[in-house]
């Protein structure tokens, strides 16, 4: 009955320019019952911009507990009301990386392509609202460095990390910690949009090198001219036996 309604509506919005999407996406669904299988409670969110990731996950049905990072102070203020909305959902102003320590950000003008890497051409030919327009004084820590505020028994760890080509420095900065997570998501781009930033082959070797193993890839943006892939997100967890 539904799917026969979901074709109804969708073949009248077609004619009007529109699709009718089924929520939650087939992608968003095997991920929330990866985190299901894996027994996930507790989600750090690194890069969350508006809180856009978690609010898809509780949609979804995942009912964990969330911290979310944002170091962008007008994107944090929305994060922070966002969250304030929801139980069991906290945001810290700050960034993750691999020191403890204040740095500056570039600000994008569309604010989810903000980084403290330089972006490229070929991110800014790709989207033109990703052009830089400003910067910002930020904190960064490491991932070590606050790992036990939040180290209870009982919580299984997942590592969301969308930092714009810095990644590989999230990583590296929570050495310790991911001896304790479970799961790890995290942005990798096919093709270099940030200077310096670690690419698909090279963040893929490195987090398996930590006992991690793919399990699933969720595209990200494409070029809209060419329309090649560009971003793809890796979700990777620990194999099952270690955990048994």
């Amino acid at each position: 009955m539904k799917q026969k309604l979901h074709r109804f509506l969708n073949s009248i919005l077609i004619k009007l320019g529109f699709e009718l999407l089924t929520f939650p996406s087939g992608l968003l669904k095997r991920r929330i019952e990866l985190m299901k299988k894996f027994k996930i409670n507790f989600v750090f969110d690194v890069g969350a911009n508006e809180g856009q990731y978690a609010e898809n996950l509780r949609q979804a049905g995942y009912k964990g507990a969330i911290v979310s990072f944002e170091p962008l102070t007008k994107a944090f203020t929305v994060l922070k009301k966002h969250a304030l909305e929801v139980d069991n959902w906290e945001a810290e102003q700050i960034g993750l990386g691999n020191f403890d320590e204040e740095s500056i950000i570039n600000v994008a003008q569309n604010s989810v392509s903000s980084s403290i890497l330089n972006i490229k051409k070929e991110h800014v030919e790709a989207v033109p609202e990703s052009k830089y327009i400003a910067q910002e004084k930020i904190s960064i820590r490491k991932l070590d460095s606050i790992f036990n505020k939040y180290e209870q028994n009982g919580r299984n760890y997942f590592l969301k990390i969308d930092t714009q080509g810095f990644e590989k420095e999230v990583i590296n900065g929570a050495l310790t910690s991911l001896k304790k997570i479970i799961g790890i998501q995290v942005e990798m781009s096919l093709v270099q949009l940030y200077e310096g930033e670690s690419m698909y082959d090279d963040l893929k070797k490195l987090i398996e090198s930590y006992g991690f193993e793919l399990y699933s890839l969720e595209p990200g943006f494409s070029d809209p001219e060419s329309g090649k892939l560009m971003q793809i997100d890796g979700i990777f967890f620990r194999n099952i036996k270690t955990l048994s």
